[in-house]
């Protein structure tokens, strides 16, 4: 299971993986006869040869999460019981994963992402320092994805690929996006669904950025270009990464900002920005897809009505 979830992921996330594999047969002496009975005790064992090896506290979480990724699969799938879940932070008895380091300071304020949008809405482009006009064009297309990711709830740009005009949008009268984590699946016990409410600074960016409406289409098409399967699409988004976080590079030079922000900053800032005013944290929690399972009867409550959302964001 674990050299089939390798093949899911992108290229680098699949060589962290495939080192983790690699450390857990070499140090716990697990092998594929012994089956999916990966439990707290093989995993304490790991962990301890890990560290008489003077493994990073980094790496040791690196690789522990990767482990946890396949388990969780190992859930879904039905080859490991729910009850036999190894990890937990509250639980003696099971395993603690070490949190990485902070990227709490990489974040854009909300004088810095106004002054982004008012370049990206007065079209000045043609400030920076390109060769060719169709440079610019491609910049001008990153930063509006990236104000994008901004704006729709610090949305990841993998899910930003997948958004398509489904019936909600319609039904909504194109004032809101639903849409289920994909990272979701190797984090939480169900998947999260996220409502953004389409303010009209997001709306603006849409109406140059995305596809025409068009019901059960793509709202970013180009993104995806056409990959179908999983490894395609994850090989177009980090594509997609790169070229954004190039491009603000240079937009952030044209500001003297000494940072390179990336389309990972997006979230933080989404995240730090709402806080710093004020908006309630389980509002951030929820708008985020970071709320944990809900019940039946929650299911049927609107705690934060779209009119809410619009005000909050």
């Amino acid at each position: 299971e674990w050299e089939r979830v390798i093949g899911t992921r992108s290229i680098g996330t699949a060589e962290s993986y495939r080192y983790a594999l690699r450390s857990f047969r070499d140090l716990t002496g697990f092998t594929p006869h012994d089956g999916f009975l990966v439990n707290a005790a093989v995993l304490a064992r790991w962990v301890r040869e890990m560290k008489a090896q003077a493994y990073s506290k980094a790496t040791i979480g690196i690789y522990l999460r990767a482990c946890r990724v396949v388990v969780k699969e190992c859930i879904r799938n039905g080859y490991i019981k729910p009850e036999d879940y190894p990890f937990g932070e509250r639980d003696a008895s099971l395993i603690c994963i070490p949190k990485g380091r902070s990227r709490k300071e990489k974040f854009l304020s909300i004088s810095q992402m106004t002054e982004l949008y008012r370049f990206f809405a007065d079209r000045r482009e043609g400030e920076l320092p390109l060769r060719y006009d169709y440079q610019r064009q491609l910049v001008r297309q990153s930063l509006g994805l990236f104000l994008f990711l901004y704006l729709a709830n610090g949305m990841n740009l993998s899910d930003a690929a997948r958004l398509r005009y489904d019936a909600f949008w319609f039904e909504h009268g194109g004032q809101a996006l639903r849409f289920e984590r994909q990272k979701t699946r190797d984090r939480a016990d169900n998947n999260s669904e996220v409502i953004v409410p389409v303010i009209p600074q997001l709306a603006e960016i849409l109406r140059e950025t995305a596809a025409p409406e068009q019901k059960g289409q793509r709202l970013f098409p180009f993104i995806l270009d056409g990959a179908r399967d999983e490894a395609a699409c994850r090989k177009k988004v980090n594509l997609m990464n790169s070229n954004i976080s190039a491009r603000m590079e240079i937009v952030a030079r044209h500001f003297g900002w000494p940072v390179s922000p990336t389309p990972t900053w997006c979230r933080h800032s989404f995240a730090t920005n709402l806080s710093l005013s004020g908006v309630p944290t389980r509002y951030i929690s929820e708008s985020m897809g970071h709320s944990p399972g809900r019940s039946v009867t929650a299911g049927y409550i609107a705690e934060f009505p779209l009119e809410q959302q619009m005000a909050f964001n």
